[in-house]
């Protein structure tokens, strides 16, 4: 049995489309570098049974798109900080991980591990 034909490029183009579209504007923080506006989806996994505490300290996660940190520009690294202002809501949080998402040879997405400042 033959696998299905997936169009990796496509799977690609669209996760990244749906971050410029959708994406919460941030400013992007290389460390001791000047910001620079990039788009983000900021989430919080949390396990519905943990308890309040426990959910207070777990990281967030940003969802990037790699379209954001095309050279010159360079990948997000650990400890640089996203900055992000909206309708009242300032956080600043600070990278502390950066996983790829990838489809086959594509890199789709960033997923990048948040500490909250």
């Amino acid at each position: 049995m033959a696998l299905p034909v997936v169009n990796f490029e496509e799977i690609k183009s669209v996760s990244q489309e749906a971050i410029a579209s959708y994406g919460t504007p941030a400013q992007f923080v290389e460390q001791g570098g000047a910001g620079r506006s990039v788009r983000c989806v900021i989430y919080r996994d949390t396990d519905p049974a943990a308890l309040l505490q426990d959910v207070q300290g777990e990281p967030a996660k940003a969802l990037l798109s790699p379209a954001d940190f095309l050279a010159p520009n360079r990948m997000p690294q650990q400890f640089d900080a996203l900055d992000v202002s909206i309708e009242g809501f300032h956080r600043i949080y600070t990278i502390m991980d950066v996983h790829p998402v990838l489809a086959e040879t594509k890199l789709a997405l960033i997923i990048a591990t948040l500490k909250a400042n």
